[in-house]
Parts: structure tokens; sequence; C-alpha cells
């Protein structure tokens, strides 16, 4: 049986970067959370895919970070982890 071929990391990434229609920042994420409607001391329980927001300029920590911009330093959320992670 004959396997795909595997894509470089580097590929991949440069894939994704192509793909998403504009930078990503942890700067513009928080902005467009604090448009949704989160405010500074807000619960909230996140569920969210890195696939579906597209290519973050600093990863998973820079979305974490985000939220934390959001939400202010102290507020409770919590995120739920997949069993695949």
């Amino acid at each position: 049986m004959k396997q795909a071929p595997v894509t470089p990391p580097e590929r991949a990434e440069a894939v994704a970067i192509a793909s998403t229609p504009c930078p990503r920042t942890r700067e513009g994420l928080g902005a467009d959370l604090r448009r949704l409607g989160l405010s500074a001391g807000d619960t909230v329980l996140v569920h969210c895919s890195l696939h579906a927001i597209g290519w973050v300029s600093g990863g998973a920590v820079a979305v974490v970070e985000a939220l934390r911009d959001a939400l202010g330093g102290r507020a409770p959320w919590s995120c739920p982890r997949s069993p695949r992670a």
C-alpha cells in the first residue's frame, strides 16, 4: 500500500499563512473578543479550534494571551482539553 506524502512542517505553516485572509495577532484577537462583548471579569468557557481561527502569529499562546487581555488577568475561564491533544 502506497503512503501519502508527508508535508514538512514549514510547508504546512506556509500554506496556513497563505490561506489566512489577514494576519491574526494577540492584539487583533483581543480586540475581536471585546467587540463580541467579552469584558474584564466575565466568566467564560472557551472551546476553540486553532485550525478554525487560522494562522496566528504566536500560535496557541497568543490566543490564550488574547483571552486574558480581553477578560482581565484575574477573570475565571476554562478551556476543555481534547482527548486527542
